[in-house]
């Protein structure tokens, strides 16, 4: 009986083990499986964070570049991609991200399709340097969206995209760290329907996802945009915000979005006016390649605007400025064939103005000409009738600011000099001193081919008679300014004195200006206008015969602009 019920027991123990056993395997196969459903999920999650940081990297890179992202298929191959891609759009998952992203844009989703380009493993790899991808991707990058192709099933939902991922996912770090401190910079660019806005983040640690919050100025409500370029509509005044949480804000920047194309600093990239048109008027001046518009506190009433459109005819009239990467600064002389007319001038005691267009004007038995070749001895205009005619098809000209300082490269700068050569001995003229002593030819020489894509001279004496016009008719302050005379005796910087009429310093007064009119004279082939410190009888309006070989503390020059 003992020995039976011994068995018993054992069999019974027998049993239960291994109905124990299965049970442990159950659960050890379900636990199984649902890791190897998570390590796929979390390696899925690994790979598209790192493709959608990568195009996060570039794209700025690549739109300022006008490059692409995409592979060139055959025919063949094109629709089979097609239908692929088809078959994404068409899901229910990236279509409700796509129309929210199309919506929060301003945009239909249709619109927002037309940038996807398909990118497979073996074209990002080569491309973008992205290794050991299992997917291929469906990649818009002006607006760093990324969908892959082949969905990763987890927890009954297909996921495609890292937006259908919880955001402590989706928004990535480098090494798991996120500081707050940071910069940004902004970059606009005009384009045809409206104004390209580029934001590049500055920060120590690379964050894939920012948010950008802008408003313009005098509106109450912020806009939100995901994406580092976006669009908006109008120029003028903006706030703007860059932030990737509460912890990690770039901070705000105010930035004023003009119409013509510029670069971060505000210098135009091309010949374009304040309003984005290609060709200027008298009263809508073209901003030339490399300069900046310079705004009211620095030129009085001469204000550019914010780009929404043409300048003011009051700010023209008060003397428009711009300034080139040099410091150099020009003042615009319109001239709309109207009110003001190009042509040379003389003027009588009470400012009246006689026109003498190309005719010689005659003084005390010389004769005075405005000619395309050395007649005389003197330096000629470089293309007066390329100037005359561009003065007639873009309204105007600009004209220095200051009479000529020294650049580094022996050019002429239009700046407020630094320094002053000495009255009684020769002394040596540094760079950005005011420039005298100089022969006609040198003058002539260093207002010459000063920046790329623009004609410069020296100032011809059509440009100076109708700048005196321009004064005359324009400024409220300066009376009879063709009869002002200096004679104070002290040779200032170019700025320092009272002498400023619409923007323009220093025609009447200081020193006296070499010009490219010639005189029929052997012995005194060339021209010097307006008043200086040492002759109180000279005028703004005075010509002054005088070698050309000259060299004079009391005679500087400055240079032109045209197109």
């Amino acid at each position: 009986m003992k020995n039976r019920g011994e068995k018993g027991i054992t069999l019974l123990v027998l049993v239960i083990a291994i109905i124990i056993i299965f049970i442990i395997a159950g659960i050890t196969l379900r636990t199984g499986v649902e890791t190897v459903s998570s390590a796929h999920f979390m390696s899925f999650q690994s790979e598209l964070t790192m493709v959608q940081s990568k195009v996060n990297e570039i794209a700025v890179q690549y739109m300022r570049e006008n490059k692409t992202l995409g592979a060139n298929f055959t025919k063949y191959e094109e629709m089979i991609w097609e239908e692929k891609e088809q078959e994404i759009y068409n899901t229910k998952e990236v279509n409700e991200v796509l129309a929210k992203k199309a919506s929060e844009k301003g945009v239909t989703i249709e619109a927002l399709k037309q940038g996807f380009k398909i990118c497979p493993k073996e074209y990002l790899q080569d491309e973008l340097g992205l290794e050991n991808l299992k997917r291929n991707y469906w990649i818009n990058l002006e607006d760093t969206i990324v969908v892959a192709l082949e969905e990763c099933y987890y927890e009954g939902k297909n996921y495609y995209m890292l937006e259908q991922i919880d955001s402590s996912i989706y928004n990535v770090t480098y090494n798991n760290q996120i500081t707050s401190e940071g910069s940004f910079d902004v970059e606009t660019t005009q384009i045809a329907s409206g104004f390209q806005v580029t934001i590049i983040p500055n920060h120590s640690k690379y964050v894939s996802k920012w948010q950008i919050k802008y408003k313009l100025q005098e509106e109450e409500n912020w806009k939100i945009e995901e994406n580092l370029t976006f669009r908006v509509d109008t120029p003028g005044t903006y706030n703007i915000q860059v932030l990737h949480s509460p912890d990690v804000d770039l901070g705000t920047k105010t930035i004023t979005i003009k119409a013509g194309k510029m670069d971060e600093k505000g210098y135009y990239t091309q010949n374009s006016t304040i309003n984005g048109r290609t060709k200027g008027t008298a009263f809508n001046p073209v901003i030339p390649k490399d300069f900046k518009p310079l705004e009211d506190n620095t030129t009085g009433g001469a204000i550019w605007g914010d780009g929404s459109t043409a300048p003011t005819r009051e700010a023209v009239s008060s003397g428009l400025v711009i300034e080139n990467k040099d410091g150099s600064q020009y003042v615009w002389v319109p001239v709309d064939g109207t009110e003001i007319k190009l042509s040379r001038y003389t003027f009588d005691t009470n400012g009246n103005s006689i026109v003498q267009s190309s005719n010689p004007i005659t003084i005390e038995g010389d004769s005075f000409e405005e000619m395309e070749t050395p007649l005389y001895g003197n330096t000629p205009a470089l293309k007066l009738r390329a100037f005359i005619e561009s003065v007639q098809n873009n309204g105007g000209y600009y004209i220095a600011r200051y009479e000529a300082s020294k650049r580094e490269d022996g050019k002429a700068l239009s700046i407020v000099s630094q320094g002053t050569p000495a009255t009684n001995e020769q002394s040596t003229i540094n760079p950005k001193m005011l420039w005298n002593k100089v022969t006609q030819s040198e003058a002539s020489n260093a207002c010459q081919n000063l920046y790329e894509g623009i004609q410069s001279d020296l100032i011809n004496s059509y440009a100076w008679d109708t700048a005196i016009i321009f004064i005359q008719k324009y400024d409220s302050v300066v009376q009879n300014y063709s009869n002002r005379k200096d004679g104070n005796g002290t040779l200032k910087n170019t700025g320092n004195t009272q002498d400023i009429a619409c923007n323009i310093y220093n025609m009447g007064s200081n020193c006296s200006e070499w010009t490219t009119e010639a005189v029929n004279n052997p012995d005194m082939q060339s021209v010097v206008r307006g008043a200086d410190y040492l002759d109180n009888q000279k005028l703004t309006s005075s010509r002054i015969k005088t070698s050309t070989a000259n060299t004079a503390y009391n005679v500087g020059f400055r240079s032109i602009l045209y197109w």
